[in-house]
């Protein structure tokens, strides 16, 4: 029972704009966002496996990218971050993602936390939303995927159930 679980965490930008500033500028830094850095270093010490696929340095074709990624690294759960300039991103690739793979996708950030009804309601490609701070409810998550057991009682999270919203 002590299995480990891959973790993938796929980053969208926001706008082509960032994708070709990003791309264009060689001084700038480049960060990955800290709330994914924050929870995949909390994954990691509990010893599952995460991979971040930062698609604003994807030159070529984003979805090809993804499904290639999704391939080779079979992660049990797929989380992005979520942003009013993203939202529309993430519906999408979500979509994209549950027509080629069963894998749990799992939103969260500050669109998430505001919008979590709106966005299980018109999305049925996202299982849960995380609102609030997810560092340590996805360890929670994770644990209830790789037992099977129900996420009622994880606070901090919506899914859904039998077309129900549950938060």
């Amino acid at each position: 029972l002590n299995k480990k679980m891959k973790v993938l965490f796929i980053i969208l930008a926001d706008n082509e704009e960032e994708k070709f500033k990003i791309k264009l500028s060689s001084d700038a830094g480049f960060y990955i966002p800290l709330g994914i850095a924050k929870i995949a270093a909390i994954l990691e010490n509990d010893k599952h496996l995460v991979k971040v696929l930062d698609t604003r340095l994807v030159s070529s074709d984003i979805n090809k990218e993804m499904y290639t990624t999704i391939k080779k690294f079979k992660p049990d759960i797929i989380g992005f971050p979520m942003s009013l300039f993203s939202a529309k991103k993430v519906f999408y690739n979500s979509n994209f993602i549950k027509k080629h793979f069963d894998i749990p996708i799992v939103v969260g950030g500050p669109y998430a936390s505001i919008f979590l009804e709106r966005i299980l309601k018109q999305n049925n490609s996202i299982d849960i939303v995380v609102f609030g701070e997810g560092y340590y409810v996805i360890s929670e998550i994770l644990s209830s995927i790789k037992t099977n057991k129900s996420l009622k009682n994880i606070k901090g999270i919506a899914f859904k159930e039998c077309n129900d919203v549950i938060v």
